[in-house]
C-alpha cells in the first residue's frame, strides 16, 4: 500500500513514515530519512520549518518563522523558489536555474547550490538576510503582485476578508 501525505506539521509525517520528501512551490526540494532531516536538515526551508515547531525547552520564546510568503505560483522567481526568503541566498540561488534534487549522503537527497554546508554547520555558510528584511520584501512583492482592488489581511487596518478580485466582495454571508 502507498500513501501520500501532505502536510505542514513535520511532526505528524514523521509519524506516519520513516522517510519524508519536503517540497516548496510544488517542488521536492529535500527528500531523506525522517530522523536524518529532523537531526540535521539539508535544505533551508527545511530547516524553517523545523525551526518554527514550538518546542517544549523554549517555553515563553518567540518562535522562528520563515520571513514572508510563499510564492505567487503563477510568477515563480527566477532561480530557486525559495531565494527571497532564504536566509542564506546567494546570486546564484537567484540567477541560475534552481539545482536539481541530488544525493548529499546516503539516501540523503537536496535541491540546494549549499546543502553540504548547511548539514556540516560550516562556517562559510553565511546569513545573508535576516526575517524582518524578508518579510518587508515579501510583503512588497505581494502588494504589486495582487489583482487591482483586493486587500490582504492588515493591509492599512482591514480584517481578514478578501474584497473584490476572485473571491468577491462586499455583501455579508
Amino acid at each position: 500500500m502507498g500513501l501520500i501525505l501532505i502536510t505542514h506539521d513535520l511532526g505528524v509525517g514523521g509519524d506516519v513514515d520513516k522517510r519524508i520528501a519536503v517540497m516548496y512551490a510544488g517542488r521536492i526540494v529535500e527528500r531523506a530519512d525522517v530522523f536524518d532531516v529532523y537531526g540535521r536538515p539539508g535544505h533551508p526551508y527545511t530547516k524553517g520549518l523545523l525551526d518554527s515547531i514550538p518546542r517544549l525547552d523554549q517555553k515563553g520564546e518567540t518562535l522562528a518563522a520563515i520571513g514572508g510568503l510563499p510564492p505567487n505560483l503563477t510568477r515563480i522567481p527566477a532561480g530557486c523558489a525559495f531565494n527571497p526568503r532564504c536566509a542564506y541566498v546567494q546570486d546564484v540561488c537567484r540567477h541560475d536555474p534552481p539545482p536539481p534534487l541530488r544525493e548529499v549522503g546516503h539516501f540523503r537527497f537536496s535541491a540546494c547550490h549549499f546543502a553540504e554546508l548547511l548539514l556540516t554547520d560550516s562556517p562559510e555558510l553565511e546569513v545573508t538576510q535576516d526575517a524582518d528584511v524578508v518579510e518587508h520584501e515579501t510583503n512588497l512583492h505581494v502588494l504589486e503582485d495582487r489583482p487591482p482592488g483586493t486587500t490582504i489581511p492588515g493591509d492599512a487596518g482591514i480584517g481578514p476578508e478578501v474584497s473584490g478580485g476572485a473571491m468577491g466582495g462586499g455583501g455579508g454571508a
